[in-house]
């Protein structure tokens, strides 16, 4: 009669013990390849805005503008100078093929309910996959669209996990008597040589109320940030509950979609962290540091150890001096 063979209690528990160390060791790097291809997609997004911008420059031989402010969506009918309410994630529509979102502040009888249409859309370009999804989240608020101009209420709305470079120290202009933003098309603030001459000490690349061009960026294309990913509580990324992310990513200048490489006695790049709330700052959810798009379209991974000069050099785009692009 031939015997049965099968494994003892002891090889048994060998052969899990062996198992479970490979699952320990393969899920690790499982995570990193996952980690490693979302920082590649979020480094594309950033090349996409990049060209963006650059196909912006070339068609109105400036950047997007910075916008009026907060309370204001884009305004399609309002060219891309320093009329535009609306910043660069709104401007820069056009040139991400999606011109039927970019149309809808077109003056219709409809005004009021596209618009709040164009909030409430986000689009996976503005998200970075190792944050959150590409969904509406909450934050609501009272905007204006058009001449009227006409209001626009949003319970929740789209956003964005990257920002334009405002400079090297954080501003924010009174444009309309104590207002952040201008009141009408109408207002007496609303010209060209009042709005250019509140930003003539601004020195980052997207101006409330203005577009940079090619020449006024002195220190080169490639020394210079246009845009990159912003800092954020891990806290607050559906909250609308971080003052850097509780207005929508269509609207004007704002803190939402503009930051800055330091303010008052707080500045540099910063990962994110529970419960840290650094809202006029660039930083991301990767280790290591945030991802960056050069005026020349070129990406790179700017560290959170970057020296505050260096980094203040990079958010400046004349300041005159040398930057050494590999201290970061």
């Amino acid at each position: 009669m031939r015997k049965r063979r099968g494994f003892t209690l002891v090889e048994l528990l060998v052969v899990i013990a062996i198992i479970g160390m490979l699952v320990g060791l393969l899920l690790p790097a499982v995570q990193q390849a996952r980690e490693a291809a979302r920082n590649m997609q979020c480094m594309n997004h950033l090349k996409n805005m990049g060209q963006a911008c650059l196909n912006h420059e070339s068609a109105h031989r400036t950047f997007p503008t910075g916008g009026w402010g907060w309370k204001w969506f884009g305004d399609c009918e309002r060219g891309a100078g320093w009329k535009q309410p609306g910043a660069a994630f709104y401007n820069m529509l056009p040139y991400l093929e999606q011109n039927a979102l970019y149309q809808l502040t077109a003056s219709s009888s409809s005004l009021a309910t596209n618009a709040k249409t164009l909030g409430e859309t986000p689009l996976s370009l503005y998200y970075c996959p190792s944050r959150r999804s590409p969904i509406t989240y909450t934050g609501a608020g009272s905007y204006m669209v058009g001449a009227g101009p006409t209001a626009v209420y949003l319970s929740t709305s789209a956003r964005t996990d990257y920002a334009e470079n405002g400079g090297d120290t954080y501003y924010e202009l009174y444009l309309d008597e104590i207002s952040f933003f201008l009141k009408s098309y109408t207002s007496e603030n609303a010209t060209e040589s009042k709005v250019r001459q509140k930003w003539a000490t601004f020195n980052g690349m997207f101006a409330q109320g203005g577009g940079v061009s090619f020449s006024e960026c002195r220190d080169g294309s490639s020394n210079t940030l246009l845009m990159g990913e912003k800092y954020l509580n891990p806290a607050a990324y559906s909250t609308g509950g971080d003052s850097g992310d509780n207005e929508g990513v269509y609207h004007g200048h704002d803190r939402d979609i503009c930051r800055f490489a330091q303010n008052g006695s707080n500045s540099g790049a910063f990962q994110d962290r529970e419960n840290l709330s650094m809202y006029d700052f660039f930083g991301s959810a990767h280790s290591g540091g945030f991802n960056g798009v050069l005026a020349d379209g070129s990406v790179r991974k700017i560290s959170y150890s970057i020296e505050l000069e260096t980094l203040k050099n990079l958010c400046n785009r004349k300041d005159g001096k040398i930057l050494d692009t590999s201290a970061f």
